[in-house]
């Protein structure tokens, strides 16, 4: 009986620490920024300097990039979680298709990387998945273990 009660518990702490789609707040409309940091792993110094990063990408390129962390996700795997929060917040100047969406879901180990059709000529799913595969999982060890 102990067993079962811990195993509940354990699950409903897991949900609460997963986050449903409608959940994730769109950091343009909430905060005028691009990063919704739900696990709390920045601090305000860090997502103050990543959104200032990504603005000058945006004036500087026109292309938009946001950038999401959370534990984990609940409604989806974190692929299709971030297909539907990229398409959902609409990631990218209308018409241009040039954005960009970084998902990070701590607890499931994934980074899913999303881009606009007007991106994949820059930077190709292919070239991202190496990039994430030879540059941003060794640098976390233990923490990430599949990037797409």
């Amino acid at each position: 009986m102990k067993g079962i009660k811990a195993a509940i518990l354990a699950l409903l702490m897991l949900g609460a620490w997963a986050q449903r789609i409608e959940e994730v707040p769109n950091p343009r409309r909430t905060e005028g920024g691009w990063v919704v940091d739900m696990a709390g792993i920045l601090t305000a110094a860090q997502k103050q300097q990543l959104n200032a990063t990504l603005s000058a990408l945006e004036r500087d390129t026109g292309a938009e990039m946001a950038v999401v962390i959370l534990q984990r996700t609940l409604d989806a795997e974190p692929k299709e979680f971030a297909t539907e929060l990229f398409n959902r917040w609409g990631v990218g100047k209308k018409g241009e298709d040039n954005g960009i969406l970084v998902l990070v879901a701590l607890q499931q180990r994934r980074i899913e990387v999303e881009t606009g059709y007007g991106i994949e000529g820059i930077l190709p799913d292919s070239e991202v998945g190496m990039l994430l595969q030879d540059m941003v999982v060794p640098a976390f060890p233990g923490a990430i273990t599949q990037a797409d």
